[in-house]
């Protein structure tokens, strides 16, 4: 796994790698009963993070000498648990389309998000956004209680897969066996090329 020896694990790149990340570590300072340190721009946030997560784990802010992750590694190790898990909902949809990425576009078109809000409408569900930077506690709240969730590959998804949300994933124009291979969306997930896809498939869910 990691060769730690005192050093401090720099974490880079977004939100969701930072909750991947985090996770991780928590899992890996259980196991090892250990501190382990970390280091990152907006520190803070891994504590509002591991405040979040149900763990043992002890992990402690560090500047000083570092080692990079292998995310790799990081992605497929199963994600802990946040404190509150899901609680079915039957006629709450959560959603978020609007996913940051630097090396591909990811986001659905403008006219398919009102298609999909017109047409869960239309078919009683209430949909909620948990993109546009809600704050953690908001997300993982809607989550818990939500049908399901639905949006495109995010940190966002990854939340979802540690409150224990089905997650129904929008790869649009980004590779679907990459993203399969990279990420441990193994359960509770459904794939969908674009949102129109999902919108024919939601007439089926409504009946589950």
């Amino acid at each position: 796994m990691l060769n730690l020896n005192n050093k401090s694990v720099y974490l880079e790149y977004g939100f969701g790698d930072k909750w991947a990340a985090t996770s991780f570590l928590l899992k890996e300072s259980e196991r090892l009963n250990k501190v382990i340190y970390f280091n990152c721009e907006d520190w803070q946030l891994i504590y509002e993070i591991a405040n979040y997560l149900n763990h043992k784990g002890k992990i402690k802010y560090k500047k000083y000498p570092i080692i990079r992750p292998n995310y790799d590694i990081v992605f497929k190790t199963k994600p802990l648990k946040t404190k509150i898990t899901y609680k079915k909902s039957s006629n709450i949809i959560a959603y978020q389309f609007d996913g940051r990425s630097d090396f591909y576009i990811k986001n659905s078109q403008p006219h398919e998000i009102q298609y999909f809000l017109k047409y869960t409408k239309a078919l009683n569900y209430k949909t909620i956004n948990v993109g546009n930077m809600q704050p953690l506690n908001f997300v993982i709240n809607i989550l818990a209680k939500c049908k399901l969730f639905v949006g495109v590959p995010s940190g966002i998804t990854h939340v979802a897969m540690s409150v224990g949300t089905p997650i129904h994933c929008i790869f649009n124009n980004f590779d679907k066996n990459k993203l399969i291979n990279s990420y441990h969306y193994k359960q509770n997930v459904k794939y969908y090329k674009n949102l129109m896809d999902f919108c024919n498939f939601l007439p089926k869910i409504s009946l589950l």
